[in-house]
């Protein structure tokens, strides 16, 4: 079999491996690092950044940010067709729908999907989507749950009930307009965020008197933060807009971490989430009421879901399709 030399196309020129991995960017973090190492363990080389080494003969594209989008665009397009001329398989990891929205990003995604080989995608949903922008060869590979499964058995408060949200400050506003339902239950709430500064300057606007019955705590989140606060909560809460186009396409990855936190969860049934509905609480329906007051009902859910669901998503097994798949291309 032919070598493989892979390069990522990162937004950032940060070619140290542990940087790129504990990145708080999840595109990179969930994708780019999680098949690099599975590939260095088997002894591939991978290399990072803006510029492509000579001997490569995969151009993998992350997500190429919003930040000085146009200025990147430009210099990634040159890239990415010095690399097809030169015979380079080109594969564009698409994990956000920016071709179906109103995106700074999605001009990029116009000029480079001509580019491209091969397509990767983070679900099923976004890439059905895709197939109205893009005709070629379509790969699902999703992102693993990048902690442990915590199966040990919850005890739940009985006086208040603490709430474990997380996310990106892109999702803080759902999560806001979702405190007024919260704000209606007698029970106390200690509602724990965990994100990023934006998502702080949001919440600094808030008029907390509202809430008279949400307590709220921040911090800003990273894997072992998100890990030990979970263990001080009771459910977790993933607040969204089934409706919102800029979220059409996301992964299942949040739901999924919840799950393997231990934690009975509360979402609303995104596209993506759908095929894991027997073992969550649809946010909209009467049953969520009971979530919050009766937690300790729905554990069994927790415990299917990692039982039947979570091992699937390993690292390491997300690392294997990553393995198989660009072995197969090349």
């Amino acid at each position: 079999m032919k070598n493989i030399n892979i390069h990522w196309l990162i937004p950032f020129n940060k070619t140290e491996f542990e940087e790129i991995r504990n990145s708080n960017l999840a595109s990179i973090r969930l994708r780019t690092a999680v098949m690099a190492d599975f590939f260095f363990k088997v002894g591939i080389k991978v290399t990072f950044g803006e510029t492509v080494e000579d001997k490569v003969n995969i151009l993998l594209i992350s997500k190429i940010g919003a930040n000085n989008v146009k200025e990147r665009s430009d210099k990634w397009i040159k890239t990415i067709s010095n690399a097809k001329k030169k015979g380079l398989k080109i594969v564009l990891d698409y994990t956000d729908h920016h071709l179906g929205f109103d995106s700074v990003m999605r001009e990029f995604y116009r000029s480079v999907i001509s580019y491209v080989n091969h397509v990767t995608v983070s679900s099923d949903y976004i890439g059905e989507l895709l197939k109205n922008f893009y005709n070629g060869n379509i790969k699902v590979i999703p992102d693993p749950i990048e902690i442990p499964i915590y199966s040990e058995k919850k005890k739940f408060n009985n006086n208040y009930r603490s709430i474990l949200w997380f996310g990106h400050s892109s999702n803080i506003l759902y999560l806001v307009k979702f405190m007024n339902n919260l704000n209606t239950f007698k029970i106390p709430i200690e509602l724990k965020i965990l994100s990023n500064e934006q998502s702080l300057l949001v919440l600094e606007k808030i008029d907390t008197k509202k809430l008279n019955n949400i307590k709220i705590k921040f911090d800003f989140w990273s894997v072992d933060k998100m890990v030990l606060t979970a263990k001080n909560c009771d459910i977790c809460i993933i607040p969204s807009d089934i409706n919102d186009v800029k979220k059409k396409g996301v992964s299942s990855n949040r739901l999924l971490t919840a799950l393997a936190l231990g934690l009975p969860t509360g979402a609303d049934m995104l596209s993506s989430y759908k095929v894991f509905n027997e073992y969550f609480i649809d946010i909209k329906s009467s049953d969520f009421t009971d979530l919050i007051l009766n937690p300790s009902k729905f554990t069994n859910l927790v415990e299917k879901a990692q039982k039947n669901v979570l091992p699937l998503y390993t690292i390491e097994n997300i690392g294997k399709i990553w393995h198989k798949f660009l072995t197969n291309i090349i």
